[in-house]
């Protein structure tokens, strides 16, 4: 899960949470959970599950975020161009 932080940041970013939220929603100081962003604590899988439930989404799409937006792009072509 390294730089996992990264791709959190850049979901909340996308959703427009701000980190004071976020840490208040998951029983944290906005310290810690910018710890988190900044990947400089490790995060262990309940952590991620609960990130996950905030951002409503599988924590597998947080771990390969990138993965999963080039999947996302990619389907999102194809239905707003079909073959003929």
């Amino acid at each position: 899960m390294e730089h996992i932080g990264d791709n959190i940041r850049k979901i909340r970013v996308l959703l427009d949470i701000k980190q004071a939220i976020m840490a208040k929603m998951l029983n944290l100081s906005v310290n810690s959970y910018g710890k988190i962003e900044r990947n400089q604590i490790h995060i262990k899988p309940e952590r991620l599950r609960q990130i996950a439930g905030v951002f409503e989404m599988d924590p597998l799409c947080i771990v390969d975020f990138d993965k999963f937006i080039e999947q996302w792009k990619t389907s999102g072509r194809k239905q707003d161009h079909p073959a003929t």
